[in-house]
């Protein structure tokens, strides 16, 4: 009989699909993780997105951070754009646990690399196309906490490029 009940509960939970080596190129237009039809979290985002300046000329790149408001606010998946009308702008330059994926053009979302200890920060650097000369750019950003624990498009940070 057990063993009936734990088939039954094996077949109705939903599988949870991680990336563990990065967002895929699927991500690109939402930026909704894979994770076997989970929903985002509604409640308050518990990460920052914080930018170098809120103005850049178009050859400089600025610093991004994206952190945990406390240490328990770990970081196990993230995704990153900076987007004018919705398209994916400019290219990111990763450090440490974090890369690149080309959704419209090569370098223009960021991701995670396997993360495999805690951690509740990531820095990286990102770089203005040219063209953009008098854009605001709204950088938006998705991150995973757990696998069924994420938030979608709640982070939003943006610049001028000037």
């Amino acid at each position: 009989m057990i063993y009936y009940i734990l088939a039954a509960i094996a077949l109705l939970t939903a599988p949870v699909l991680s990336y563990s080596s990065g967002a895929p190129t699927a991500v690109c237009d939402t930026l909704a993780p894979q994770h076997g039809g989970l929903l985002s979290q509604e409640t308050n985002v518990p990460y920052t997105l914080t930018l170098s300046s809120t103005s850049v000329n178009d050859v400089e790149p600025i610093s991004i951070t994206l952190k945990g408001n406390s240490e328990a606010d770990v970081i196990k998946g993230f995704v990153i754009q900076a987007r004018v009308n919705g398209k994916p702008v400019g290219k990111f330059e990763p450090q440490g646990l974090s890369q690149t994926i080309d959704c419209s053009a090569p370098g223009d979302t960021l991701t995670h690399k396997k993360i495999s200890k805690d951690i509740n920060q990531i820095d990286a650097k990102w770089y203005p196309n040219s063209g953009l000369k008098g854009q605001n750019v709204q950088f938006v950003a998705t991150v995973v906490q757990r696998g069924d624990i994420f938030w979608v498009q709640k982070i939003n940070e943006s610049v001028q490029v000037v």
